[in-house]
């Protein structure tokens, strides 16, 4: 049976995007396990892969527009501003590392 091919439009009107219409959307995924599995592995940026230990099973929250620009190969903007607010942290992290391994180095310069 082939793939149905949705457009941008159909995807947006969609109360829920779920791996099997996501995976007829996406060019790059066969089917609905390839994207449920990408998801997971957080390799596939559309949403997020919610696992629950008491049942044991995943739920998929996948979202239009990040859907869409995934296959147009753009980022939604909320999505650089979260990754714009991580890198800022993460240089936050590493200077106070560096400030650190600078104070330990010159407390064992002191100790010679």
């Amino acid at each position: 049976m082939p793939k149905k091919h949705w457009t941008d439009e159909e995807i947006r009107a969609l109360p829920r995007v779920t791996p099997l219409i996501a995976s007829e959307y996406l060019s790059n995924y066969p089917n609905a396990m390839s994207v449920a599995v990408a998801m997971r592995e957080g390799k596939l940026p559309i949403g997020e892969a919610i696992y629950n230990p008491q049942t044991r099973r995943w739920r998929y929250r996948i979202h239009a527009e990040r859907l869409i620009a995934y296959e147009h190969g753009t980022v939604p903007q909320a999505d650089l501003d979260g990754l714009e607010r991580k890198m800022d942290e993460f240089i936050r992290y590493a200077q106070d590392v560096i400030e650190e391994f600078r104070y330990e180095r010159q407390l064992l310069m002191q100790r010679r």
